[in-house]
């Protein structure tokens, strides 16, 4: 058995992601994945934000849900990830699985989400600017129950 140091992963994937090759990145994650070692938040979101910036909802969709599975509870360790991960949804125009992780969040909280956002205040106050500006998009590009929903609640 072979210890993966996650200091080289990441520095292989970071190159993956420069030249444009994610899907090699994806699968060097992958494989630190397999080794069984706990990835750190720091790759996760190098790896989320090359996907968004590719369009890739899907893939920063699996990131998220192979980085905190459904049954782990989240704390604060997962905050700025979870912000991260609904901000890049959000910009690759899937609100409905930014939805998903939100809803799903909460519950996994026990209600007190708060607590596990900490002291990201910032961050939350940009991520509603991101929605609300995304909701009036929709909204113009006539999309519009969507937009009204995001924004009224409905």
């Amino acid at each position: 058995r072979v210890t993966l140091y996650e200091g080289v992963y990441k520095l292989i994937i970071e190159c993956c992601v420069r030249t444009q090759q994610l899907g090699h990145g994806i699968q060097f994650y992958e494989a630190l994945r397999s080794s069984g070692q706990k990835v750190s938040s720091r790759l996760v979101l190098v790896l989320i934000e090359a996907c968004a910036r590719e369009q890739h909802s899907d893939k920063v969709h699996a990131l998220w849900q192979d980085w905190c599975p459904a049954n782990e509870a989240l704390d604060s360790s997962h905050g700025e990830v979870l912000l991260v991960t609904i901000s890049a949804l959000i910009r690759t125009m899937s609100p409905d699985l930014a939805f998903e992780i939100l809803n799903n969040a909460v519950q996994r909280s026990g209600d007190a989400l708060s607590e596990c956002l900490g002291d990201m205040e910032a961050e939350v106050e940009d991520l509603l600017h991101l929605v609300e500006s995304s909701a009036s998009e929709a909204q113009l590009n006539g999309a519009g129950q969507l937009g009204g929903g995001l924004l009224t609640g409905d």
